[in-house]
């Protein structure tokens, strides 16, 4: 459970939402993975592209490495 609030607090800002979260993760996972094409990150998730860096942008204040890498559309 301890890492369930964990969650909330990154992925949801502070709200239980888990849809959001479970978006913000599959996100930040092909982030990770070196896929840095919104595009390409929107069509995998099926999400918008706005709603993509809306989400980036939410992640990079918690993981400041994210930061170091460039998002492109």
């Amino acid at each position: 459970m301890g890492n369930y609030s964990r969650d909330i607090e990154i992925y949801g800002g502070g709200k239980d939402k888990p849809k959001l979260i479970n978006r913000r993760k599959k996100v930040e996972q092909l982030f990770r993975q070196g896929i840095t094409n919104t595009t390409e990150i929107a069509n995998r998730v099926q999400i918008a592209r706005s709603t993509v860096n809306f989400d980036l942008r939410a992640l990079r204040k918690t993981y400041p490495e994210l930061r170091q890498k460039r998002a492109r559309s």
